[in-house]
């Protein structure tokens, strides 16, 4: 009996530093213990006799004559003018085992390498031994094995290659799927790491040469306490989540798939907020009064109003108003100069009467926050650079109570840097607010499942994508015999997991596909000479457009960072927001969430070169609903080195008219920030989405920027509001243009 790993063939010199490639007197080529599962190190070093040596001395490599040699210390294979001796991120073991009796004792030997091949393994059975998953030989079952403690590892049913991983996901899935006429792919299984393997890479190469193709995979269910490393900085310095970051696997970490994460269902238990006892550890003062939200307001900042931003309050003992009451009404803010507090406050002239803002680091003193409390600060809003820190939410706490009264909260770096930004940019026309405590809604889907797992990737995508629900889901399940022999016909199962939310998601997908296949679109009524076949991109454009932002709490009563955001993606999938339907529908929605109209773009002939920017002229009749617009490319598959990184990088901008032909609304300019946050023009993730609240009536641009194509790229758009393409625009320059003068 055996199974396949994922391991990375090593070698090592023990000689010296500088030993020749050839001359290294021991190799691990036929040894599974101590090598990396998955291609991830389990450590920095690794001590081989009195030697300690980094891992990354250790890989093998391919000579000028085709062996295998190994590197000198501290070198590639590459640095040695050779190549590798197999995909550096892993290659096939198998672990086997034979079961036998010898002069009448039991006896199990298991080999670290044997020829077993998974791949022919039609008739055979999935046991598990000793907690470990062993497949049987050729119509071999488990029970023979049952003298050994063998059982089935899916005793319900699912007992044939439930765990097999295949060589080549194109071959071996795809193409079947897309011959017996599928266009989704529906998959609820995968890895427990974000690094960029083999099969990511596979799925990014599919989905780019099957552009009509959406591959969609579960985001894992890791992230409930989890700890993970971080991305590599910029010194190449990992650090550690606490909170479940880092947990979502491959191959749903793809950039050209749909990566889905699990919210809670209306058959899910409440939320608990007592249980941020065990959360909050030593900060737990026996109340649920933590969370609260930032209330965005002002002729510039209504725009922006759409944004969930919270974060909790500071403890008692840097601010205690009374009753605990954090809120505060609107007025204007201010950034404090320097916003990281690290030299002396410039500015606390501009603070009275105002919300300041600022960012949390270890320059922070209670002497410098006493400072705008005495310049007459009405509130603060700090925030904290987490992606390298253990925590998104994080609590602000003194070693003595300072006596102060001034609403306090603190919010994750994201938002923080948003609220900066859009100050310092749109300072006069922008006010902020604190309103709460916010306490869990009545709709249990607005909820985030504590299990699901998040990003972000090694690459720093956005993902999982999107979520649906996937808490407490009713699935068929196997009929028993005697249940058959009773007369049942139909049995469920209550289950959990992103393996649920997945399916759920897929049928919203092939939905909206058929959508377009029957004619709905554009009118919104079917009209079979309207009829197209979407792109996979123009699909997930249109269903991350209408995505709504959970108003809830994770089922453990920890807040949800707003979309874009490693644990929600851009939010839940809600079909009646994404598109116009048919008149005879009535649902049961909010005006506001209903779209008017969806204008689409599918360019998959017409691709984007480097120098020709594309977009949509768009008459913007009322301001009830929210202008929005989506931009998604199936982007050229990256390399491994790169960690499957964009290959091409476009931008979505928002220009309005005015007496300068176009006043960009969209993004904000983050300066050396630039590409790093979603509000910023990101050069990380092939999707991008701009909410526009209350939109003013008028003429607006969408436009598509190529900052970067060094391979033809096809895109897909999708705009909704209450809006109207102009016909014959098809420039920033011509949408603008003033009308002619009329005829004398």
């Amino acid at each position: 009996m055996g199974y396949e790993v994922n391991a990375t063939r090593l070698c090592y010199c023990l000689t010296s530093a500088t030993c020749s490639p050839n001359a290294a007197n021991e190799d691990l080529d036929g040894v599974y213990d101590g090598t990396l599962p998955n291609g991830e190190p389990y450590g920095l070093t690794i001590t081989l006799g009195v030697t300690t040596y980094p891992w990354s001395n250790l890989h093998a490599c391919v000579d000028g004559a085709g062996g295998r040699a190994c590197t000198r210390y501290d070198k590639s294979c590459a640095d040695e003018g050779m190549t590798d001796w197999h995909h550096p991120h892993g290659v096939l073991w198998n672990l086997c085992c034979v079961f036998s009796v010898v002069d009448g004792e039991q006896t199990v030997s298991c080999a670290n390498e044997c020829a077993h091949d998974r791949t022919i393994n039609e008739k055979n059975f999935l046991c598990k031994y000793n907690g470990e998953a062993l497949y049987t030989e050729a119509d071999e079952k488990c029970s023979d094995y049952a003298a050994f403690g063998v059982t089935e590892y899916y005793p319900d049913g699912f007992v044939k290659e439930s765990l097999k991983s295949m060589s080549d996901i194109a071959t071996d899935m795809y193409d079947h799927a897309k011959a017996a006429g599928a266009s989704i792919h529906s998959d609820s299984w995968g890895g427990n790491t974000p690094a960029f393997d083999v099969q990511t890479g596979q799925v990014d190469f599919y989905a780019w040469n099957n552009l009509k193709f959406l591959p969609m995979f579960a985001a894992g269910n890791e992230g409930e306490g989890a700890e993970a490393n971080t991305p590599e900085d910029s010194n190449g310095k990992t650090w550690t989540y606490k909170d479940g970051r880092g947990t979502l696997g491959n191959p749903t970490n793809a950039k050209n798939c749909v990566s889905i994460g699990a919210a809670l269902s209306d058959n899910s238990e409440p939320i608990d907020n007592s249980m941020l006892a065990t959360k909050l550890g030593d900060f737990w003062d026996n109340r649920t009064d933590w969370t609260w939200q930032v209330d965005i307001g002002g002729s510039e900042g209504t725009h922006w109003s759409s944004s969930l931003i919270r974060g909790f309050r500071a403890d008692v003992t840097i601010s205690a108003p009374s009753g605990g009451d954090h809120s505060l009404d609107a007025r204007a803010a201010v950034v404090a100069n320097p916003v990281d507090m690290c030299s002396t406050i410039l500015n606390t002239a501009e603070m009275k009467d105002k919300v300041v803002i600022f960012r949390w680091n270890n320059c922070l003193t209670i002497e410098r926050m006493q400072q705008m409390i005495t310049a007459g600060a009405a509130g603060f809003i700090a925030y904290l650079h987490d992606w390298y820190e253990p925590e998104r939410f994080n609590v602000l706490i003194a070693s003595s109570a300072t006596g102060w009264t001034i609403p306090t909260i603190v919010l994750p770096g994201k938002e923080g840097e948003l609220l900066r930004q859009l100050v310092e940019q749109r300072g006069a026309g922008v006010t902020l607010g604190i309103s709460g405590p916010i306490l869990p809604p009545k709709n249990k889907f607005e909820n985030m499942a504590s299990f699901s797992s998040l990003g972000p990737t090694y690459n720093w995508l956005i993902k999982p994508d999107l979520v649906a629900p996937g808490d407490s889901i009713y699935s068929a399940s196997i009929l028993t015999e005697a249940e058959v022999a009773s007369g049942d016909t139909c049995k469920k199962v209550d289950k959990d997991g992103t393996s649920m939310a997945t399916p759920v998601a897929a049928g919203a997908f092939a939905l909206l596909r058929q959508y377009f296949t029957d004619g709905f679109y554009p009118s919104g009524e079917k009209k079979s000479s309207d009829a197209f076949v979407p792109s996979a991109a123009l699909l997930k454009a249109v269903m991350v457009n209408g995505a709504q932002a959970l108003t809830g709490f994770e089922s453990d009563g920890w807040p949800i960072d707003p979309p874009p955001s490693t644990k929600q993606g851009w939010g839940r999938i809600d079909l009646a927001a994404s598109v116009p339907l048919p008149s005879s529908i009535k649902l049961d929605v909010s005006a506001e969430k209903t779209p008017t109209n969806l204008i689409v773009v599918d360019n998959v002939d017409d691709k984007m070169t480097a120098s020709n920017e594309r977009g949509l002229c768009v008459d913007v009749d009322g301001s009830i609903e929210d202008l929005r617009a989506t931009l998604v490319w199936t982007d050229y598959p990256g390399s491994d080195d790169a960690e499957g990184a964009l290959v091409n990088n476009l931008d979505l901008q928002l220009f309005f008219g005015d007496a300068d032909a176009g006043k960009m609304l969209w993004p904000l300019s983050g300066d050396d920030l630039d590409g790093f946050f979603p509000f910023n023009g990101d050069f990380y993730n092939n999707v991008e989405r701009v909410i526009w609240s209350k939109p003013d009536v008028g003429r607006y641009w969408i436009n598509v920027k190529p900052v970067r194509v060094q391979v033809a790229q096809p895109f897909a758009l999708a705009v909704t509001g209450q809006v109207t393409e102009v016909a014959g625009k098809k420039t920033k320059a011509s949408c603008f243009a003033p009308p002619p003068p009329p005829p004398p």
